[in-house]
């Protein structure tokens, strides 16, 4: 782990297994997942899971140039197999595949409209985060840094909650609860009496801040040079993450673009159909979720 191209545990962890290396169980383990081969969107064949460092040099000892390897800016080798080789290998890195996996996780993945409609709104609920109580230790997504910022008030100032009850809708974090847990709110107005919906997972929590942009008309996602770029501590839900590292078998890119969000994660993806599809997955039909109509 100290070669890779990270020096934070967890975010190396995702990386490996966004790549197929590891996989992460139910009670949070990882085990690190037996060789196998994947097709990338190029139609190579790049082996996941085990291998070792003398990996390419063994295959290409039983079938020449059968194995290549690249290392990649994050530090993993990417490893790619000859169909030749797939073909001789496959009592060892099993069959090979025909179709891409990236594609088949992207199908499987809701959209965000199918998403959107299935939160449950209400208007009964015990804290009021536009104004909470004094014992709260409350967190308001903020989209000048397109993060959590705490609800400080002082005599100068009215905290981010404040803030937030200006704009259509906001999202809250409350530090007496899950980590993951958050809240979509919208403010009471003269018609409407002010709603409420609970996220209650890691992805829930994902999906919800581009909700929050998009009810906000703020487009924080990018398609441009064949590039899916979208800010980078605002996080896409995992398997959709996932999909994307194993279209090309790559880490994103870290770039710095022409727009306010800081540094962008950029994925290579030369189809606008597929990109079309990336985005719906984070990004709703319309601007309004059933609930809200």
């Amino acid at each position: 782990m100290d070669n890779l191209g990270n020096n934070k545990p967890k975010e190396i962890l995702s990386l490996l297994c966004n790549l197929n290396i590891l996989n992460r169980d139910s009670d949070g383990r990882y085990t690190v997942l037996g060789p196998h081969l994947i097709r990338t969107l190029d139609d190579e064949l790049v082996l996941c899971g085990a291998r070792s460092h003398n990996t390419v040099e063994w295959i290409n000892n039983k079938i020449p140039g059968g194995a290549t390897a690249k290392k990649l800016d994050c530090g993993i080798d990417r490893i790619t197999i000859s169909e030749e080789a797939a073909t001789e290998l496959e009592d060892v890195i099993g069959p090979t595949p025909t179709g891409h996996l990236s594609l088949e996780i992207l199908e499987s993945i809701a959209s965000q409209s199918s998403w959107g409609k299935s939160l449950r709104w209400s208007t009964n609920f015990s804290v009021d985060y536009y104004a909470p109580p004094p014992q709260y230790e409350v967190k308001v997504f903020d989209f000048a840094s397109m993060s959590f910022k705490k609800n400080i008030q002082t005599a100068r100032s009215e905290g981010y909650s404040y803030t937030a009850k200006k704009l259509p809708m906001a999202l809250f974090q409350d530090s007496n609860d899950y980590v993951n847990r958050g809240y979509l709110k919208t403010p009471s107005t003269k018609e409407k009496s002010g709603q409420q919906a609970i996220l209650h997972s890691l992805d829930d929590l994902r999906r919800g801040r581009y909700l929050l942009c998009q009810i906000n008309q703020i487009m924080p996602i990018l398609y441009q040079n064949s590039k899916f770029c979208y800010p980078r501590y605002m996080l896409i839900p995992t398997e959709l993450d996932r999909a994307l590292h194993l279209m090309h078998f790559d880490s994103p890119s870290i770039e710095s673009i022409d727009w306010k969000f800081g540094e962008a994660s950029c994925f290579k993806l030369k189809s606008k159909q597929i990109a079309n599809l990336v985005l719906s997955k984070i990004w709703m039909e319309d601007n309004t979720p059933q609930e809200l109509e």
